[in-house]
């Protein structure tokens, strides 16, 4: 893991500032390179190879590189290059990923990968800067293009270090509505992130940028097959990828929750690799606390378990240090364990760290699946009933009925919501929106829903494998994998994601439906292999998700910290809505939490960087 920056004209002084904001992915090294219209510069996380041959921007005539990933083949590609010729000067997969587009190009060089990576390829040829990202967007790339001014960077905040830029309304009402900000829109105006499955192609002579994707999720397309091939096949993939991504000159860890991933990843590795560590976040909460399960599973694979007990106290430290550490507003509030965990893994000498994230997008395990189908289902029919609107519509609009519902609000205006829903796209989209149509409320405008077409796709085959191909291509990897890559960065620690090996990724678009999700389950498939390895107690458990107890800190410790970020006015949202419905939060009223906590992270992070 590294990070790297770039531009379209010479300044070494610039790169390595740039390069020095982004110190925290790469501490083992740096390097800077230069022609006179174009700068690259890089930060080195040694993984591979921890000697001095690792150092970047490396080259291979007539191709420069900065690279940021891990390609986990490299061992296998770097024997196909010496059988032709190649001679290596290193151990790294940097040099092996330079000479396999020298030798093969760029998109067949691409499609040879597996792994995650985020590189810019500079060709002195063609004077032809290419930005790749890796099929899912487990690494980050940003660019900022104007029309004279081309920059990249791993993390925004690189390029800070050139100017101060202003904020687009159209993605901070993103943000409102999601809690995250979806690609390819930042939180500022002509900054970018780079899309997964993409390459940016950029003509340092014109000027000129092109923008194409390598890579698609597969249409859903289920083979006659049945549940117990389904699952032997899944576990000889699985334990494939895990066994590519154990692959290391530093100690690996598993991050473990307890839940039906991260125990399927741990008890995987469990039978081939010894001295193996886990790591989980508690709470003193038992209404978020998932810790005796994690417990149970590493004492059940006889694993050594390190666990740590995130405190509102240790919280209180943390959330000011959320806008340096996620560059823009960010507000998926499970960041505050991540970090924490990482740290913990860290301190325990852990360098490198196992995920398990992408096992509800790809099987079906997010509850709000089967809440949206419900709701759908019986509700879509009758939406074209003016009867039946009517009968819902007082329980919202008049004080009787306001009070009488005020715990289960925001489920009533959702239900109302779903009756004039014209199909399935808005039955979710109005059930994921934090602000929904509120967001006018906070003077901003109201942007459709990305990735609309993705959607719709999946919802040939079924609504909920359109609800998982949207979450895969926009919630992933804005949301998810953001969180991880920034927690497990700040700690100098690399994060990687067995369940996102491309190859896995296709297979689970052949399983069939009812092998991934019912009205009664998600996970079928994954949870059938798991009985291999865990008693059925540890396996068929109500899901609770990495969460934290907000609902209690809002309430209690604080509630000093909110009121503050709510003082006076801002220019870009109504501040007055906002301290409305914390007033009513605080009243006891079913008030949607992230109404209150965006708003505070938003003001948070202008407050850091210093923004009007």
């Amino acid at each position: 893991m590294c990070g790297i920056v770039g531009f379209n004209w010479e300044d070494k002084r610039l790169a390595d500032l740039m390069g020095e904001e982004l110190s925290h992915r790469g501490p083992d090294g740096k390097g800077v390179w230069s022609t006179s219209n174009l700068t690259l510069a890089h930060r080195r996380l040694a993984i591979q190879d921890l000697s001095t041959a690792g150092i970047q921007p490396m080259e291979l005539p007539p191709l420069t590189i900065v690279y940021n990933g891990e390609v986990y083949n490299f061992h296998q590609l770097r024997t196909e290059l010496e059988r032709v010729g190649y001679r290596f000067h290193s151990k790294t997969d940097t040099e092996v990923v330079l000479a396999t587009i020298h030798r093969w190009g760029l998109w067949e060089g691409i499609l040879r990968f597996r792994g995650m990576f985020a590189f810019a390829l500079y060709n002195s040829k063609t004077e032809i800067l290419h930005l790749v990202r890796d099929r899912v967007g487990i690494k980050p790339l940003y660019y900022y293009w104007d029309g004279k001014r081309f920059l990249f960077a791993s993390q925004l905040k690189a390029f800070f270090r050139w100017k101060k830029m202003e904020i687009d309304p159209v993605s901070l009402a993103y943000f409102f509505q999601y809690g995250y900000i979806p690609a390819p829109f930042t939180i500022f105006k002509n900054c970018f992130k780079l899309p997964p499955s993409t390459i940016a192609t950029f003509h340092l002579p014109s000027r000129k940028l092109k923008l194409e994707k390598y890579w698609e999720l597969p249409p859903p397309i289920p083979k006659q097959i049945s549940l117990e091939e389904v699952v032997t096949q899944l576990e000889e993939r699985l334990t494939d990828a895990l066994s590519l991504r154990m692959v290391s000159d530093v100690p690996v860890g598993i991050f473990l929750s307890g839940g039906v991933d991260s125990s399927l990843v741990t008890a995987l590795l469990s039978r081939k690799f010894s001295k193996l560590q886990t790591f989980t976040i508690g709470f003193k909460e038992s209404r978020v606390d998932e810790r005796k399960y994690a417990q149970s599973v590493a004492s059940y694979l006889g694993i050594n378990h390190h666990l740590k007990i995130l405190t509102i106290e240790r919280a209180k430290e943390l959330i000011p240090k959320f806008p340096k550490i996620y560059d823009e507003p960010f507000g998926d509030s499970s960041g505050l364990p991540t970090f924490l965990i990482s740290q913990i893994a860290r301190e325990n000498g852990i360098k490198v760290v196992l995920s398990a994230d992408g096992g509800d997008e790809l099987f079906g395990g997010y509850a709000r699946y089967r809440w949206a189908y419900q709701t759908g289902r019986i509700l879509l029919p009758l939406g074209n009933f003016p009867l039946v609107q009517s009968i819902l519509k007082p329980a919202v609009t008049t004080p009787f009925w306001k009070k009488l519902f005020s715990q289960w609000e925001r489920k009533i205006s959702y239900l109302q919501q779903v009756f004039t829903a014209t199909g399935w796209e808005e039955v979710y989209f109005n059930l994921i929106y934090q602000y929904r149509q509120e967001v006018e409320k906070l003077g901003l405008p109201n942007p459709s829903p990305p990735n609309w077409e993705q959607f719709q796709k999946g919802s040939l085959l079924h609504p909920v494998q359109g609800m998982m191909e949207w979450d895969f291509t926009t919630y992933l990897p804005d949301d998810i994998l953001v969180k991880v890559d920034r927690a497990t960065m700040e700690n100098g620690i690399e994060g990687r994601e067995p369940f996102l090996d491309h190859r896995i990724v296709e297979f689970a678009q052949t399983i069939p439906f009812e092998y991934k999700w019912n009205l009664k389950n998600g996970k079928i498939v994954l949870k059938k292999l798991l009985e291999k390895f865990l008693p059925e107690e540890l396996i068929y458990r109500p899901k609770m998700g990495f969460q934290i107890p907000l609902r209690e800190w809002l309430k209690g410790e604080l509630n000093p910290l909110i009121k503050k970020q709510l003082e006076g006015e801002d220019r870009l949202i109504n501040l007055n809505y906002v301290r409305h419905l914390y007033s009513r939060f605080l009243k006891g009223e079913g008030i949607n939490l992230n109404l209150i906590w965006l708003p505070t992270i938003y003001r948070l992070w202008k407050e850091y960087y210093n923004l009007q």
